[in-house]
């Protein structure tokens, strides 16, 4: 693949070497009106699998297309277009793989797509022969000096403009209009959304003056855009310099399957430096180690491998994790998946058949027993035994030692006491609330009276 790399490399730079550079003459040779034909039929509409498209041109006859950057850089694969020079509707499909260069089809917007094979559609009739000689663009005998475009020049852009339908060519003209500061041409061609990537030659000699990019709202008064051939130079020179150490060019969801398996695919964004997030298919989960993609089944089977038939894998933090399926929780040393009620049969072995666990567990892996409602902790915290605590005017006391009775008076604090301590004419009573005393009379009930 490198050796392909380099190959293309160098037939680009073949190519801008043919070019021509842009001639100021008036005279129009027979030639150069029958060139017009041949640019239309190199100009292709470009359609790609993530719904971008524009347009392209041929330079090659083996299927070399220079487009621009934006119109195919997060494409995985594109369908070009090759149009009947007559009527511009489309008479051969192919299929294209897009050749982005790392950070330089971004910095230029230049990139390239490589027709690879032919289109079949869906009633298996093919859409143009493959292998085959393509129509490339032709540079007319009249383009070598190296005169550059000035303004007023007349132009001519050829491009699949949404304006038109976006699948039919379509041929605007205008003139120079102006260069913005980083040498691109302005022009009052009428340049649409899909023109971007297609081709501009100057309309008296069909010499090549760039790759239609954008259009310019604001103070230019919406004039089109022209990526001049001075900077498609630059933009080759710079891949010559780096031919040595370019990668093959792959597609983000290779770059993914690349790093994390065939089951990962890219998630349509992207991290630093451009690099792609990944995901993992559907039906498909990141393994324990976060280094590839795995089935759902297997991930299960692994974790109850390490944690018992009740554990499960989930994903988390961009990788898989293991936890403990409904109704089975972890053990006390989080070794393993068990039945929500073995915690409560350890806190039943460790501190009598009243206890339960709490659903909690210490910072060493312990569990934390506790005891259900109507027990409490034992003296020693060894058992739960019945709770025989009492509660008056909002504080809780001890049971009242065998044999007394506990008393909680309207106010103040409640007390223990034997019942014969308050016994009037056979029957017994309660204490006297605080600051009284106990009355019995010589017949009838006890009461209370003040000192």
């Amino acid at each position: 693949m490198a050796a392909i790399i380099s190959g293309l490399v160098i037939a680009i730079i073949v190519l801008v070497s043919v070019f021509g550079s842009h001639s100021n003459s008036n005279n129009v040779s027979n030639s150069n009106l029958q060139g017009s034909a041949n640019n239309a039929r190199s100009v292709v509409n470009v359609l790609c699998d993530d719904g971008s498209g524009g347009s392209g041109t041929i330079f090659t006859e083996d299927g070399l297309i220079l487009t621009n950057n934006h119109v195919i850089t997060n494409a995985a694969f594109c369908l070009v277009t090759l149009p009947d020079p007559a009527t511009g509707h489309a008479e051969y499909i192919y299929h294209a793989q897009p050749l982005v260069v790392p950070y330089l089809s971004t910095q230029y917007d230049i990139a390239v797509l490589s027709i690879d094979s032919s289109y079949t559609d869906s009633d298996g009739k093919t859409w143009g022969d493959y292998p085959t000689s393509f129509p490339k663009f032709t540079v007319p005998d009249s383009c070598g000096s190296s005169t550059s475009p000035q303004l007023g020049d007349s132009i001519r852009v050829y491009g699949y403009p949404v304006t038109s339908g976006g699948y039919n060519l379509t041929v605007t003209d205008g003139i120079v209009s102006s260069f913005t500061d980083d040498s691109k041409i302005l022009t009052s061609a009428k340049i649409d959304n899909g023109n971007s990537g297609g081709l501009a030659v100057d309309q008296s000699s069909g010499c090549f003056i760039g790759i239609p990019s954008a259009v310019e709202s604001g103070n230019y008064q919406n004039l089109g855009v022209i990526i001049p051939k001075s900077i498609i130079k630059d933009f080759l020179d710079q891949i010559s310099a780096q031919s040595s150490t370019l990668v093959p060019p792959e597609t983000k969801d290779q770059l993914c399957q690349n790093d994390y398996g065939i089951n990962s695919v890219w998630s349509g964004r992207v991290g630093r430096n451009d690099q792609p997030t990944c995901v993992c298919r559907l039906g498909y989960t990141w393994n324990l180690s976060g280094s590839a993609c795995a089935t759902k089944v297997s991930l299960d089977q692994i974790c109850q491998d390490n944690y018992g038939v009740g554990s499960y894998s989930y994903p988390g933090n961009g990788r898989g994790l293991c936890g403990c399926q409904s109704g089975y929780t972890w053990n006390s040393n989080h070794t393993s998946c068990v039945i929500q009620e073995s915690n409560d049969q350890i806190c039943r072995d460790n501190y009598g058949p009243i206890s339960v666990w709490t659903g909690r567990i210490n910072s060493n892996g312990s569990l934390i027993c506790g005891c259900p409602t109507g027990y409490t902790w034992s003296a020693d915290n060894t058992a739960c035994v019945i709770d025989t605590s009492r509660y008056c005017n909002g504080v809780r006391y001890n049971a009242c030692p065998i044999g007394e009775s506990f008393f909680c008076p309207p106010y103040g604090v409640a007390s223990c006491y034997y019942p014969d301590q308050f016994t009037c004419n056979g029957k017994y009573f309660t204490p006297c609330p605080g600051g009284q005393r106990f009355a019995c009379p010589a017949y009838g009930d006890a009461y209370c009276s003040i000192y």
